[in-house]
Parts: C-alpha cells; sequence; structure tokens
C-alpha cells in the first residue's frame, strides 16, 4: 500500500513540474535547439576538391622547406623555361642575347630575397605590408611571373606561407565576386567573409576555404589600390607561434595612408630615404624598372618603387582575357 501511494504521488508530482513549465518557454528552447542543429549543419568542411586543388596549387612547395631549397627550385623553374628556347635559337648572337637574360633573372632571385630585420625597406608600403613583421625571423622570396608574382614567406626560415598576386585585368571586367566564384569552381566552396564600410553598408572582405590538413586557403581583393585579386595559403601550425612572435618581438606596426603620412613627413630636415613615397605610389617621377616587368608586360602585378601609368593619361586600349566558363583559370599559372 505504502508502495502504491508512493507511485501516486511521484506521477502527481511530475504532472505538476511539466504542466508549470511555459509553454512558450518550451518552444524557444526547441526553436533553439533546431537552429543549433541548422548551424552545424551549415559549417563547411575540407572536401576533395579543396585538398587536391591546394596541393596542386602548392606544386612542389611543401611547409617547413628550407628558404635556400625554395631558392634553389625558383632558378630550378626558370632553366626549366629558358633552356628549351635556347636550343631552338640558331643565330649565336641572339642565344647569347637570351643566355644574359636568363642569367640576370637567376641572380634577380637571389637578390630578392628579404629578412625583415627592421631597417625600412619599400616593400613596409607595398602589396604585402601587412603579410610579414620585422625583428621575428621572417624573411620572403618573390617569384616574378607572367601574369602573377608569387611571395614566399619564411619564419626561422622555414616555409609557412605563399601569397599568389594576379592582376585583376586578366579578368577583364570581372568583379571579386566572379573571381570568387572561378576560384570555387577550382576549390570548392568557401566562406565569404564580410566588412562594414564607412558608410554602413556590408561589402565582401575575403573568402575562406575550411583548414585542409594544416593548410588554410584565402582570397582577397586587393583592386582597390593594387590593382590585383590574391590567394593566401598559411601553414596554420605555424601560423600561431608566427603571430606569439610578433607580439613579442615586433613593434606594433600602425597602417596609415602613405600619401598622408608622406606630406605630414614633409618638413623633417635631411633626406629620407622614403621621401619619394608619393611618387612611387601614384607613378609620377619614377622610371620603370630596365626591360619592364617579367614577360615585358605593364600589366604584371604592381612592384614596389616602380611607376604607376600616371591618372591625365590617355587611355590605351587592351585586349581583355575572357574567362573560360569550363576552366576559369585557363591560361593562369595555378
Amino acid at each position: 500500500m505504502k508502495t502504491l501511494l508512493t507511485v501516486l504521488c511521484l506521477y502527481t508530482a511530475m504532472a505538476v513540474w511539466v504542466t508549470s513549465v511555459p509553454v512558450g518557454q518550451a518552444q524557444a528552447r526547441a526553436r533553439k535547439r533546431k537552429a543549433k542543429k541548422a548551424k552545424k549543419k551549415k559549417q563547411l568542411v575540407a572536401t576533395k576538391q579543396t585538398k587536391v586543388g591546394i596541393e596542386k596549387l602548392m606544386g612542389k612547395y611543401k611547409w617547413g622547406m628550407g628558404s635556400a631549397k625554395v631558392l634553389n627550385l625558383l632558378r630550378e623553374e626558370i632553366r626549366a623555361e629558358d633552356e628549351p628556347i635556347l636550343k631552338q635559337i640558331k643565330d649565336p648572337l641572339e642565344q647569347d642575347k637570351r643566355r644574359r637574360e636568363m642569367m640576370e633573372r637567376l641572380e634577380k632571385v637571389k637578390k630578392d630575397y628579404v629578412k625583415f630585420v627592421g631597417k625600412r625597406i619599400p616593400w613596409d608600403v607595398s602589396l604585402v605590408d601587412k603579410e610579414f613583421a620585422h625583428k621575428n625571423n621572417e624573411s620572403m622570396a618573390v617569384a616574378w611571373k607572367k601574369r602573377e608574382r608569387r611571395f614566399f614567406f619564411f619564419h626561422n626560415a622555414r616555409l609557412f606561407k605563399i601569397l599568389i598576386a594576379f592582376n585583376s585585368e586578366l579578368f577583364g571586367d570581372k568583379t571579386f565576386e566572379d573571381f570568387a566564384q572561378a576560384m570555387e569552381t577550382r576549390f570548392g566552396p568557401a566562406e565569404r567573409k564580410f566588412t562594414v564600410t564607412l558608410k554602413g553598408d556590408q561589402k565582401m572582405d575575403h573568402l575562406a576555404w575550411p583548414q585542409s590538413v594544416q593548410t588554410k586557403l584565402l582570397a582577397y581583393d586587393y583592386t582597390g589600390f593594387y590593382g590585383n585579386f590574391c590567394l593566401s595559403l598559411v601553414d596554420m601550425r605555424v601560423w600561431e607561434n608566427v603571430k606569439t612572435g610578433r607580439q613579442m618581438n615586433s613593434p606594433k606596426r600602425k597602417y596609415t595612408d602613405p600619401l598622408v603620412e608622406a606630406v605630414t613627413r614633409g618638413g623633417d630636415s635631411g633626406r629620407d630615404e622614403n621621401e619619394d613615397v608619393v611618387d612611387r605610389i601614384t607613378g609620377k617621377g619614377v622610371k620603370a624598372p630596365p626591360g619592364g616587368y617579367e614577360g615585358g608586360s605593364s600589366a604584371s602585378p604592381t612592384r614596389p618603387g616602380t611607376r604607376r601609368p600616371d591618372y591625365d593619361e590617355p587611355d590605351k586600349p587592351r585586349h581583355k582575357k575572357k574567362l573560360n566558363p569550363k576552366n576559369p583559370l585557363d591560361g593562369l599559372d595555378i
């Protein structure tokens, strides 16, 4: 009898507790659980397409590779490109000329390798000025190609980041959204990250692909000033150590408008090594490098300290490269 009374009491207590929970609160909890599940489902994961695309993009370059090894590979690429051409040239004078050009390119690989030790350099105001820090055992190598540039970043002389800069003119009148769609065709779906403009409007800032093994792939729109679409590959196993080292070893860098900075610094006495920064940015009064850019095209990605067309120069007709809908990256070296 006591057992029966105990069961009845427990049943009554449970019924009272259940009916005491407001219906609205129960519904709110159900919606919260549903939203949580939906959010979890929408989270992107690295697909085989992303993994294969990243591996192909990196090619023979592997994370942790020493800077000397990377420089040797860059020289091998130049030789592999130029030596077959040299063999086809019959004229000894022309062959000698092309051989000298090849040797200059090989020497340039070594010359362009830079260590960020704290001394002011042209790269401090450039497309890659936010990609490195001084006094943190960081360095960079550059590969100048016909249609893009590749920047190889090292920490403690080990490769941890690659930035590929394409000139936006290769895509004709295509927008960053068009470029993003082309990249997703190659590397799979990516998450769009937005930023808020001064007017309060949302603008796509960059694309982020889900991490594949240890590699994070991102795409940036740098057409506003430098005229480049960019892809960035980062070794996430090393990235946290790099950031920690920057906080300890490198003073916080202030990213200001280089034009404003140059004007406000104009009253200093003595000659400033960066007093021509305005000319370097606008292109006025600065000569192009001897022989032009790699491949002889003025449409190559911007190099710090080199000439940009003056704004009052007449527009010259240019042949726009159309995207191949079946292969949006056709013709690009990736």
